[in-house]
């Protein structure tokens, strides 16, 4: 719950990247429709040609399949209970993945013989001074990763310690099986989980043998069936060897950037992983080196990994580095449980306070401004690109420098600013302090668990009030848009879902995103700009013609056809109406 409040105060729900923007797509989709295909956001993704024989022109988001099907339940919930904004609801999906993934950290660090209180400080470390903070306030995938990773560690730990149960070795292959799913790179991760669950090599031959086996197995049948039965769901993502293609131009800068850049690299933004170098020290002297080789091998097969499976993809996008690298995190954190457990010493306190401080201070700039804005304040020389290697490399230019110089003109990344809410900012830090309290008297004395569920309680109750407040004032999605917001209902009641409403550009994506609430109602998808399109009376269109088809993208036209091939109606919602003359509207 102390998690949970820290993630809703720094919490945003803004629609960070495309990436998460094609998630989300898929997420309605699959809730209304079924399907895993993108509708609002083929205004970004209109192919050049169309497949005559297929019976439906919208692509498939090429991503896998179970963030997509978790996340439904919250878009469910939301597009059930009015006053629920449908973006604002999805994005608690991380904040509720990072806060787990900290607890069963917490209940990890204990089954590897540790004490409660060494555990708490571990999820914490990992809770509140890590990557994991920012990631909370996004919909990417790469929280989910690394919580089903984590899972499955711990999983195979607890078989080894039961002497292999069977009922531990099934809940190996569901949680393997659930990482895969999530995404297929977690794949990389299998050689650190065989290292947990085997038992001592010598002896134990057979053993070892049917334990690579089952990883194996269910690694292959998941890979063998997506390739097979899953490509109008997923693309190649399962296709690992077809991706082994990518540039390798690129191979030196993405592991420089992941490993060793002082602006970049997974220590350079979690500072608090450096604990596991005097960690791993600690364990090879208590003989005890096999999450040392853990820690290793997650490091290395996942920087390896995505620097040659990405090519010039490497950064991963708009986001804040090293975006690939999320899942490793928790395993460099195990490797440094030896030295929380000395933070009672007053040299190893000092260096855990220190790095835990620094580390805050990154996660505070990390979560304040849009990841955009930072490229923005770069100089001219780097285009302005948030992968510039002077800005993961020169002291100058590294995040933590540079984004506290634009706290003043920058707009701050927090809801409840935007909105003008600072109530709920109250509300939440107050619970941060009541859990807080909770937690110092949990570590000190048995407690009932009723005040557990009690804070519990007050954080659905808070968040779910906060919401419905950001949802009738949010600008982000158009919130007092009314002549918007009176053609919901409309649509509701004049369309089918067999029927498709078009949106002649994207302007009003985003506000559908949000507040697009239907049960029984046409798919909504939305065309790009067109070159004959008037926004304003200020702005001339780029194509002036008396042809109607001079105005439209021809990807644009070819598309409608296709659309009108498969349904008996179409509606458009065009911007502007014929009251105002200066409007070009091709499409109409």
């Amino acid at each position: 719950v102390m998690l949970a409040s820290v993630y809703m105060l720094v919490y945003s729900g803004n629609i960070e990247s495309g990436d998460s923007k094609l998630l989300l797509n898929a997420t309605g989709s699959f809730y209304r429709f079924g399907d895993f295909r993108i509708d609002l956001m083929m205004s970004e993704r209109l192919p050049a040609t169309f497949d005559p024989n297929a019976d439906n022109p919208l692509l498939a988001v090429n991503a896998e399949p179970l963030p997509i099907i978790l996340a439904s339940g919250l878009y469910a919930l939301a597009n059930a209970v009015p006053g629920l904004g449908l973006v604002h609801t999805v994005w608690l999906f991380n904040v509720l993945v990072v806060a787990l993934a900290a607890c069963v950290l917490y209940v990890y660090v204990q089954a590897l013989n540790y004490d409660a209180r060494t555990a708490l400080w571990a999820a914490l470390a990992f809770g509140l001074t890590t990557i994991v903070v920012p990631y909370s306030k996004t919909f990417f995938r790469e929280p989910l990763t690394l919580l089903t990773i984590l899972l499955a560690a711990y999983v195979a730990e607890r078989a080894r310690a039961s002497g292999y149960r069977v009922t531990w070795l099934a809940g190996l292959a569901l949680a393997v099986g659930a990482m895969l799913l999530t995404r297929a790179a977690a794949a990389f991760a299998l050689p650190a989980i065989l290292v947990i669950v085997l038992p001592e090599l010598r002896g134990n031959a057979g053993r070892v043998i049917g334990l690579a086996l089952l990883l194996i197995g269910v690694a292959a049948g998941i890979f063998l069936l997506a390739n097979l039965f899953g490509g109008g769901i997923v693309g190649d993502r399962y296709d690992l060897l077809g991706r082994l293609g990518a540039d390798r131009d690129f191979l030196p800068i993405a592991l420089h950037s992941y490993l060793i850049s002082i602006g970049g690299s997974i220590w350079a933004t979690s500072p608090v992983t450096l604990l596991a170098i005097p960690g791993a020290y600690w364990l090879l002297r208590q003989r005890a080196p096999r999450y040392v080789m853990v820690a290793l091998l997650m490091l290395v097969a996942f920087a390896l990994g995505y620097a040659v499976l990405t090519g010039p993809h490497w950064f991963g996008g708009l986001s804040w580095p090293p975006r690939s690298m999320i899942p490793v995190v928790p395993f460099l954190i195990l490797a440094a449980v030896p030295v929380f457990a000395r933070g009672r010493q007053r040299g190893w306190g000092l260096l855990v306070l220190a790095l835990c401080a620094f580390s805050l201070w990154v996660q505070i700039t990390a979560v304040s401004v849009r990841w955009g804005d930072y490229a923005d304040a770069l100089p001219p020389e780097s285009n302005h690109l948030i992968e510039w290697g002077d800005g993961l490399n020169v002291v100058q230019y590294l995040r933590w420098i540079v984004i506290p110089q634009i706290w003043d003109t920058a707009a701050l990344d927090f809801a409840w600013v935007r909105a003008g809410l600072p109530l709920w900012v109250v509300g939440f830090a107050a619970l941060i302090v009541g859990s807080a309290a909770w937690l110092w008297r949990l570590s000190t004395r048995t407690v009932r668990a009723r005040g557990s569920l009690a804070l519990l309680l007050a954080w659905l109750v808070l968040t779910f009030v906060s919401l419905q407040a950001l949802y009738a004032t949010d600008p982000r999605y158009a919130a007092g848009n009314d002549a918007l917001h009176a053609m919901l209902p409309i649509i509701e009641q004049e369309t089918t879902a067999d029927d498709i409403v078009i949106l002649s550009n994207p302007a009003y994506v985003d506000f559908f995103f949000n507040y697009g609430k239907w049960h029984d109602a046409a798919r909504t998808i939305a065309l790009p700009l067109n070159p004959g399109d008037r926004p304003s009376p200020e702005q001339a269109p780029e194509v002036t013609a008396e042809n109607p088809d001079l105005l439209v993208k021809m990807q644009s036209v070819s598309f409608i056809y296709e659309l009108a091939r498969g349904h008996d109606r179409l509606w458009l919602l065009e911007n502007f109406g014929p009251a105002l003359p200066w409007s070009v509207r091709p499409v109409e």
